[in-house]
C-alpha cells in the first residue's frame, strides 16, 4: 500500500490559497484514479484507490497544516505503510510559480506541515513533491502570503503546477508498481 498525502488546511477560506495546493493535488488525483468514495478516519479525509493491483491511500489530513503529521502516523500504524511508500505534495515559496520539484530525503526546511510530519514518523526519508506558489512581495508577512489568496498573476501557473504534480504522482505509482 502507498500513501499520497496533500498538505492544506479544511475550512472553505483557505481554498485557493497557496497552502492549499496539496489540497486541491489530491482531489484531481481523486478524479483521475476514479475514487469512488471519500472517508473521514485518522483525523484526515481519505479515498482508497486501486493502481494496477495495489491500494493507493489518497489523504488530505484535517488536522490545519502545522499539526499535519499526527494524522499520517495514524495512518502509517493503522495500514503498516512504509515510509518509502510515501509521497507529500506541498506549497513551496522557494520553488518558481508553476514549477514542481522532487525531493527524496533531507531536510523539510522552514515548512510547518513538513516539520510536523518529520516529527511525527520519526524521519525525513520520505518522497515530497513541493509545488511552486510564488514568494511573498518584500515586506509581505510569508503567514498573510500562504494564507491568503493566489495572487491573480500567478493563479494559472500555480494551477498548471499542481496538475503537473498530479501527473508525476501517477507516473510515480505506475512506476513503482511495475518494479515492484
Amino acid at each position: 500500500m502507498k500513501m499520497i498525502i496533500g498538505l492544506g488546511n479544511p475550512e472553505a477560506r483557505f481554498n485557493d490559497t497557496p497552502h492549499n495546493v496539496g489540497f486541491v493535488a489530491i482531489d484531481m488525483l481523486k478524479e483521475a484514479l476514479g475514487a469512488q468514495k471519500t472517508k473521514e478516519r485518522q483525523n484526515g479525509e481519505i479515498a482508497l484507490v486501486e493502481v494496477n493491483g495495489e491500494e493507493i491511500l489518497l489523504v488530505k489530513p484535517l488536522t490545519y497544516m502545522n499539526s499535519s503529521g499526527e494524522c499520517v502516523r495514524k495512518l502509517i500504524r493503522k495500514h503498516k505503510i512504509r515510509i518509502f511508500d510515501i509521497i507529500v505534495l506541498v506549497d513551496d515559496i522557494s520553488v518558481k510559480a508553476g514549477e514542481v520539484k522532487m525531493k527524496l530525503i533531507g531536510s523539510v526546511g522552514s515548512h510547518n506541515g513538513m516539520k510536523s510530519i518529520a516529527a511525527c514518523i520519526g524521519t525525513t526519508d520520505f518522497v515530497r513533491l513541493r509545488i511552486g506558489v510564488g514568494e511573498p512581495k518584500q515586506g509581505q508577512d510569508l503567514a498573510d502570503y500562504v494564507l491568503g489568496k493566489i495572487p491573480s498573476e500567478i493563479f494559472n501557473a500555480v494551477s498548471q503546477g499542481i496538475a503537473k504534480a498530479a501527473q508525476m504522482v501517477i507516473a510515480l505509482i505506475t512506476e513503482r508498481n511495475k518494479s515492484a
